[in-house]
């Protein structure tokens, strides 16, 4: 059963019995007096923010309150074992659904409507990725390894052999992709040093030992940290964009069927859309998109978006359809939609991409009014 924190007298507690009563309030099933110790913790703690949200501010509410809440666990997990780790994160999950439930529930005083889910988990992804050479042997990297390290011999982080090559063979000619599936993420460190972070259902290519030029390319998403070189770039060649950057930090998305995004955290960079024929420099926290009329550049929260390098995910006004692509990719599930998203209000909030599809949904569910119904590794939406 999930630990859940509540905070109460200003601290956090723990309480084993809030995680039944957070299915019976969502299944509509709840006592009065169920219904009124959920609340009333809550409240508590709104009280002790000397604020109530309006319907105008809950969702800015929603993502400083979780926030709140997670540097608290992080806090507190720092002084555990990692072995610990994970079912915190479950526990910040749990908050989040305690707090979006009641909050939505607060400014519409209606029952919601019941989520239709089997009995079976599926878990999250983790780290899961494939290494292909240029003469199409490929093998499947180690779940417990967290990345690689590339050069004449590739090694995991820990310095264990990947691949051993005692030939007399060129490396700086011999091309390599690293491919994560659904469900799947994992890093890499280049043979100049640079660190990269792939995304689930993303592909990375580029030579084992970098010869006369930097030069990769992605499908996909992932999160670059450039070594510096003077006087020799860094070139990211994604579907519908060119990165070029010296040292620095940035995260390129850009998925078949959806719209690429470049985020810059440090240093700058310079993005050039082929299709428009348009180049931009980026300064850290804007964010250049990609439209049907061209692209544009906006202010972020650049953190935001690189959070799920750490195992989070953030929503800023995001379509569900968005969300449910990465609902998809992360849990390696195929969503059928069975009605009109249209209509649907855009989702801010964060929650641990950590937790099992089923928490996931059930969280998600309590933003819209719809059915999510799971058979297998399929998702239908009603």
């Amino acid at each position: 059963m999930l630990d859940v924190l509540l905070y109460v007298g200003g601290r956090y507690k723990m309480d084993k019995r809030i995680d039944e009563l957070l299915d019976a309030y969502l299944e509509g099933r709840c006592t009065a007096e169920e219904r009124q110790k959920l609340e009333s913790h809550y409240l508590h703690y709104l009280d002790e923010r000397r604020s109530i949200p309006s319907s105008q501010q809950v969702n800015d509410s929603y993502i400083h309150t979780h926030r709140h809440i997670l540097n608290e666990i992080e806090h507190a997990e720092a002084k555990r074992s990692k072995s610990k780790s994970r079912g915190w994160y479950w526990a910040a999950a749990a908050v989040l659904v305690f707090t979006v439930g009641l909050s939505v529930w607060k400014l519409k005083e209606s029952p919601e409507p019941v989520v239709d889910l089997t009995q079976h988990e599926i878990a999250p992804g983790g780290n899961r990725a494939t290494l292909t050479f240029s003469d199409g042997s490929a093998m499947a990297l180690e779940e417990g390894k967290e990345g690689i390290v590339m050069n004449q011999d590739i090694v995991y982080q820990d310095g264990s052999d990947v691949f051993k090559d005692d030939s007399d063979a060129h490396h700086k000619d011999r091309q390599v992709s690293l491919e994560t599936p659904r469900g799947g993420t994992y890093r890499v460190t280049l043979s100049d040093g640079t660190k990269v972070w792939l995304n689930a259902a993303s592909k990375l290519q580029y030579p084992q030992v970098f010869g006369q030029e930097r030069s990769v390319i992605l499908s996909g998403e992932a999160y670059f940290e450039v070594a510096h070189q003077d006087n020799k770039p860094f070139k990211v060649v994604a579907d519908k964009q060119t990165i070029e950057v010296l040292g620095t930090k940035f995260n390129v998305r850009s998925y078949p069927r959806e719209v690429d995004r470049t985020t810059l955290l440090e240093g700058k960079v310079k993005v050039r859309a082929e299709e428009f024929h348009v180049s931009k420099v980026l300064k850290p926290g804007q964010q250049m998109v990609w439209s049907k009329d061209g692209v544009h550049v906006v202010e972020v929260n650049a953190q935001d978006v690189t959070a799920w390098k750490e195992d989070i995910l953030v929503f800023q006004q995001d379509d569900l359809r968005d969300i449910l692509n990465d609902i998809s990719r992360w849990y390696d599930v195929d969503v059928v939609v069975d009605r009109d998203l249209g209509h649907l209000p855009k989702l801010t909030g964060e929650i641990p991409r950590n937790i099992s599809l089923n928490e996931f949904l059930k969280a998600l569910k309590l933003h819209y009014n719809i059915t999510f119904q799971l058979e297998g590794r399929r998702v239908t939406i009603r």
